[in-house]
């Protein structure tokens, strides 16, 4: 059987699997970074990959183990369980908890307003989280490989113009996962009050549980984020800065 067909990008493709960032620059160096946007088939034939190789490497490389000594790898294998992470957030978590909540709101009439509070609740939650993933994907988390990279690369330079990881990750990236947390609380709160003192079905109570298994998953990769990848990316940018400083000074 044949691998699956490139991501459009170089881009895409990296966080398709960024634990690959390793092979793809055994092959080509740090020029790849540069080329991220870049239709794939144009990048293969710029940089002498080839697709094949690529699409095998894509296809073949398995998940890496949720634990690890995650501080004193490179980035790119926490990005690449991150990325996992968000996978499963996409492809099976939120689609069953999104089916828990129409069985739920099913038993009751189409007006019944805490019924419809749970269901728009939770469509806002599932975009807002959907977003907050695909913004990570195609911005922070390449901006920080790319930073990575600018240290075993000196020919390489970090994005400044796109501002600071450090600046992000305070203002920006450690909020909205509290946020998602307290909406997961609040969604539970909801199923509780939707039966109003009576005895839960079944459908309320799986959505109970599985509220209760998404927000543990969550806390693992809110930590994960907040804890490990953002500081470490900020002591990357630390570490260019005094390069950078040095070699003005030199």
């Amino acid at each position: 059987m044949s691998p699956s067909p490139l991501p459009p990008s170089l881009r895409a493709f990296i966080m398709s699997r960024p634990q690959l960032v390793e092979q793809l620059e055994s092959m080509c160096g740090y020029r790849c970074w540069n080329r991220l946007d870049e239709p794939i088939d144009e990048v293969c034939r710029e940089l002498s990959l080839n697709p094949e190789t690529l699409a095998r490497a894509l296809a073949d490389t398995p998940p890496i183990s949720a634990k690890r000594d995650w501080a004193n790898l490179p980035a790119y294998f926490l990005v690449d369980n991150l990325v996992d992470n968000h996978r499963e957030f996409r492809e099976t978590d939120l689609p069953r908890l999104s089916a828990i909540v129409d069985s739920v709101c099913a038993q009751f009439a189409p007006d019944h307003g805490p019924a419809k509070s749970l269901r728009i609740d939770f469509d806002s939650f599932r975009q807002e989280f959907l977003w907050h993933m695909q913004e990570e994907e195609e911005f922070l988390f390449p901006k920080i490989l790319r930073t990575e990279a600018c240290l075993r690369y000196p020919k390489l330079y970090p994005e400044i113009f796109k501002g600071s990881v450090n600046m992000y990750t305070s203002s920006h990236m450690h909020l909205p996962e509290e946020a998602f947390k307290e909406m997961v609380g609040s969604l539970k709160q909801k199923i509780h009050q939707l039966y109003d003192g009576q005895d839960e079905t079944q459908a309320g109570n799986d959505i109970i549980s599985k509220l209760d298994s998404f927000d543990a998953h969550l806390t693992v990769h809110t930590y994960l984020e907040s804890e490990i990848l953002f500081p470490g990316a900020a002591k990357l940018e630390q570490k260019l800065a005094r390069r950078a400083s040095a070699e003005e000074n030199h």
